[in-house]
């Protein structure tokens, strides 16, 4: 099992790489062919490679550059689908500078012809509230 989660975490790591490397088709290579990704922001709802590419172009036409790091991630498998979920970091810089906050991501991964996708990414920042659910 624990090759399989080395596994699992390759993929990840291969679409964080292809995030800051900025390279839209590496990163919808680690993606299933109907893969959904929720982004930070309000309207950051895309559904399938043509809605998450249109995102992709939209995060690096607002930044000179953009990353995240999944930190302590864990992973669970069970039989053909798996889930990853870790706290990450975000890096950026845009035009009014740089900056870097603390976010979460969750992944769910499907086992396709014998590779591990990523079906369904979520990507959030947490509030910055402590004790208050609210």
């Amino acid at each position: 099992m624990r090759t399989e989660h080395e596994t699992i975490l390759k993929v990840i790591d291969r679409l964080s790489a292809s995030y800051s490397g900025r390279r839209a088709d590496d990163y919808l290579a680690c993606l299933a062919e109907t893969s959904m990704v929720y982004g930070t922001g309000l309207d950051e709802t895309c559904l399938g490679a043509d809605e998450i590419r249109l995102h992709l172009d939209r995060d690096w036409a607002q930044s000179s550059r953009a990353s995240f790091t999944l930190k302590n991630p864990r992973v669970e498998v069970a039989s053909n689908m798996a889930w990853a979920a870790g706290d990450c970091h975000f890096e950026f810089a845009v035009e009014e500078g740089e900056g870097s906050l603390p976010g979460r991501a969750t992944f769910v991964l499907v086992l396709v012809d014998g590779q591990w996708r990523i079906q369904h990414a979520h990507f959030s920042a947490p509030s910055g509230t402590e004790g208050n659910s609210f």
